[in-house]
């Protein structure tokens, strides 16, 4: 039988490895196994519309692909609408796809757009093997309005996205200047900011050092510098161009201060912010149908695209 001081040692012993056990996780396990999932796991949000298509909308469609660098094949839907009217470009969130703004493309092809809803890189039934919270998707977004303006060379482009996708078409149209204007719907503020808020959020814990640590696998899994997905740059860079920013007032993954935030640094003279009452991240236009629509069609107004 062990001695008493023997119980000891074996409790002090037990209590180090515990500790030390919790440590690997915090700041290896864990960081390791949330960086590749965030950038080489293929996930898909469960979503009504999923298995839909535009004819279930009553849309006429074109399935297409085209090219993003630097070796990447974009699946989508073309929908038609008049050659001299707006196109709109639709860019869906992470770990979603196309699908998710069927509603928003059978509305604009109710005003006579165009629409092209395609799958971002690592996404649907586009191929990739890396998602980079909007860094390279920037490249999927360029990719589409080149399409674009093939098939349609009179039309003035918008770009429609929702989360991750708002922050790619942010990105891509301060890159562009031929973009007409963005709807920015749940955009968040920068990498660095979401990845912090978000460890805050599901782990309730301060982000130095876990996040820092987190934010840098990210990087080197998604081979991409953080500091290139920094929206408030962007919507500087935009400039005077039309931009319409949307938020839920109590969205816990990318709160509205970050629309407000990103609004008060835009110098358009035609900018909007739209908060509604809700709280699922990126529902605001499934939740608020109509008011979402009437704010769209003052926006496009008021901008020279309708």
């Amino acid at each position: 039988m062990p001695t008493k001081w023997d119980w000891k040692l074996l409790t002090k012993w037990a209590a180090m490895l515990v500790f030390c056990g919790l440590i690997l996780l915090l700041f290896v396990v864990g960081p390791l196994f949330l960086s590749a999932a965030i950038v080489n796991r293929r996930f898909q949000f469960p979503d009504p519309l999923l298995g839909k298509i535009p004819s279930d909308f009553q849309m006429p469609y074109e399935e297409v692909s085209f090219s993003s660098p630097p070796d990447i094949t974009l699946r989508g839907w073309y929908v038609p609408g008049q050659q001299d009217r707006t196109a709109v470009i639709f860019c869906h969130g992470l770990n979603r796809n196309r699908v998710e703004m069927l509603p928003q493309a059978q509305f604009v092809h109710s005003l006579g757009f165009s629409a092209l809803l395609f799958d971002l890189r690592h996404h649907g039934k586009s191929n990739g093997q890396k998602t980079t919270l909007g860094a390279k998707e920037k490249d999927d977004v360029l990719a589409a309005v080149g399409w674009m303006r093939g098939k349609q060379r009179e039309s003035k482009i918008l770009l429609w996205g929702i989360s991750m996708g708002a922050a790619s078409a942010m990105l891509a149209g301060a890159e562009d200047a031929g973009v007409a204007a963005v709807v920015c719907d749940s955009s968040y503020v920068s990498f660095r900011e979401t990845v912090d808020h978000h460890f805050r959020l599901f782990f309730h814990l301060p982000p130095w050092p876990v996040a820092d640590e987190i934010r840098h696998l990210i990087q080197w899994r998604g081979d991409f510098e953080g500091s290139e997905i920094d929206i408030l740059k962007a919507t500087l860079r935009i400039g005077t161009r039309p931009i319409l920013f949307v938020a839920q007032s109590e969205d816990r993954r990318v709160p509205s201060t970050d629309a407000r935030r990103l609004f008060a640094a835009s110098i358009s003279p035609v900018k909007r912010l739209l908060i509604f009452n809700g709280r699922r991240h990126g529902h605001a236009y499934r939740d608020h149908v109509k008011e979402y629509q009437q704010a769209v069609l003052e926006f496009l107004s008021s901008g020279g695209l309708l």
